[in-house]
């Protein structure tokens, strides 16, 4: 399974990104939106936190837009942000390893199904 992560902290990103490895997940990671998120395919996992692209459009929007329907594991520090429609979790910073990992494990399933679904 591929998950790609978009986190514009290097620490934060750096540290989701070996969890992830070290879980047996084939990870990408990026501190902004392009190029990495037209490489994002049909059955692969997003984790995003609120970056947002040139005009302003957040992760799960642009995705929604060029009509890829994958599921977003968000990611945020603001206490009073609301889950976004695409995502499968909303984690609030800080967030501990289990919590991650419970997030992708689901985000996962939801992928496949999808691809199943889509094909």
């Amino acid at each position: 399974m591929r998950v790609f992560i978009f986190e514009d902290s290097d620490h934060l990103r750096g540290s989701l990104e070996r969890a992830l490895v070290g879980y047996g997940y084939i990870v990408q990671a990026a501190g902004v939106i392009e190029p990495l998120l037209s490489a994002v395919r049909e059955g692969d996992v997003v984790v995003a936190n609120g970056l947002r692209d040139a005009q302003g459009r957040t992760i799960p929007e642009l995705l929604i837009e060029s009509q890829r329907l994958l599921p977003v594991v968000q990611i945020t520090g603001d206490p009073d942000a609301t889950q976004h429609e695409l995502a499968t979790a909303l984690l609030r910073k800080p967030f501990n390893l289990p919590s991650l990992l419970s997030a992708v494990m689901g985000a996962s399933k939801v992928a496949k199904r999808l691809a199943e679904v889509t094909r």
